[in-house]
């Protein structure tokens, strides 16, 4: 399998240049918009944005998304897993990849894609999670394939579907599955209100049908190893674009990922 991580970054800009602006973390500059093959390193495709472009932007991901894919040799388009953090989980962006999962349709003559994606622990997740038996729980996955005795992983695809109150996910593709994640509260952390005083909760959503809920669960945390391919792109050019003009400095990112392609 193929897997093709999307992923943002922040740069900042020391000066005014054509679309630099404050960031959600209250700096200045860009905010561009990156794919890579996480199997090799790969830089697939990369956009450069405004730095007060949103993170859940779902035309901005479809987009590089699709740029991705179309870089990929037609040999190696048949099996693919993207992974984006939460600011892929938004209507658009999974409707757009359960169209591209051709084989649900075709069976092996078609694509398949499969995502796993970072899910919000909102009202109605959290709903689901509090309709849990401590049973429901069993130990997550670390890296290794072994038992991590520090998290727990449930599914609650069944309780938002079938539950007292109804289907919760009404709307979203019927292969959605939503795995639920808890790890416990740090010592002397204060939990904010309305949060589980003993446990920080996560989640994240699938179409992967088969699969152990821990193996899908460890899928999806190993990819954020491309937090070091950012770093990389940075490094080789990206963290200084030279120019006030706006296409000068998308083509300097072009570069910058050029030459991580190359280092890969």
């Amino acid at each position: 399998m193929l897997f093709v991580r999307l992923d943002a970054t922040l740069i900042e800009a020391d000066s005014t240049k054509d679309g630099a602006a404050g960031n959600y973390k209250g700096g200045f500059g860009f905010h561009p918009l990156t794919a890579w093959c996480s199997n090799v390193g790969d830089s697939l495709a990369v956009m450069l944005r405004p730095g007060n472009a949103g993170s859940f932007t779902a035309s901005d991901h479809i987009v590089v998304l699709d740029a991705a894919i179309a870089q990929i040799p037609a040999a190696w388009r048949t099996d693919v897993l993207v992974t984006i953090d939460g600011a892929g989980a938004s209507h658009d962006v999974i409707n757009h990849l359960t169209a591209l999962n051709t084989a649900a349709v075709h069976g092996r003559r078609g694509r398949r894609i499969e995502y796993s994606i970072g899910w919000p622990v909102d009202e109605r997740t959290q709903a689901g999670i509090d309709q849990l038996r401590e049973s429901d729980w069993t130990d997550a996955l670390s890296a290794d394939g072994k038992a991590d005795p520090n998290a727990s992983v449930a599914d609650l695809t069944g309780i938002l579907r079938h539950g007292p109150d109804g289907d919760k996910l009404a709307g979203w593709p019927v292969d959605l599955r939503i795995i639920a994640r808890r790890v416990p509260r740090p010592a002397g952390e204060q939990a904010k209100l309305g949060d589980h005083p003993d446990w920080r909760y996560g989640a994240s959503v699938t179409n992967t049908v088969a699969g152990q809920i821990q193996w899908l669960d460890a899928r999806h945390h190993t990819q954020a190893h491309v937090e070091d391919k950012m770093k990389e792109l940075k490094i080789c050019g990206a963290d200084n674009l030279p120019s006030i003009d706006w296409d000068c400095n998308s083509a300097w990112l072009q570069l910058a990922v050029l030459a991580c392609s190359l280092n890969a």
